[in-house]
């Protein structure tokens, strides 16, 4: 028999939860029974998090909907098949959490031994070989006018403005976004940017 389907793809976003545009549409004209059910690759490309996963199955019961999962076998009709799916939702969401786990322990372990972790504020070097952060006088200067500016009460756009006006074509993309992040970043209070601070 021939179907007629539509192709629902997030990408670039993760299945930990359902936050994702796509998956929203897509259980949205769900509830308008739109479809008579979902064709998967994998569960864990739908959802990692078993409460959404119980959340969609609930619903998917109680209005006679299909889920089906092109690599795996279950059947969300039965009791065994809830089950398998439960169990596999589970296994799901405790994969994203230990590699979220390990990653977290990777960025401290790494911030510990005073490897720089993202990226290196405006006004820093960072030697590779060394390993070692070194101020960059000329965009230091930079910094400095930015918060001299604030704390003189001038906004982002002022401030943008006038690097614009008095420095070279490289701080040119110097706008409100820049400024404000600038503005926020906790390194510039003197607090280390190479060292993991506990607390």
């Amino acid at each position: 028999n021939d179907y007629e389907y539509e192709v629902f793809t997030d990408e670039g976003y993760s299945a930990k939860d359902l936050n994702r545009p796509y998956i929203k549409i897509l259980l949205d004209r769900l509830k308008n029974n739109e479809f008579d059910g979902i064709a998967i690759h994998k569960l864990d490309r739908l959802t990692r998090s078993v409460r959404d996963l119980q959340n969609i199955v609930d619903y998917m019961d109680q209005n006679n909907l299909k889920l089906i999962s092109l690599n795996e076998s279950f059947d969300n009709t039965t009791a065994n098949g809830r089950l398998t799916l439960t169990m596999m939702g589970a296994v799901a969401q405790w994969e994203r959490e230990t590699i979220q786990e390990r990653v977290c322990l990777g960025v401290k372990q790494a911030a510990l031994s005073g490897k720089i972790v993202g990226t290196v504020p405006f006004g820093y070097n960072y030697d590779n070989k060394t390993g070692k952060v070194s101020v960059n006088e000329e965009e230091a200067e930079v910094v400095k006018i930015v918060f001299n500016m604030y704390a003189q009460g001038h906004g982002s756009n002022s401030i943008s403005s006038y690097i614009f006006d008095n420095y070279p074509k490289e701080f040119m993309n110097f706008g409100n976004t820049q400024i404000l992040r600038m503005i926020k970043r906790r390194s510039y209070l003197g607090e280390s940017i190479t060292r993991f601070k506990d607390g």
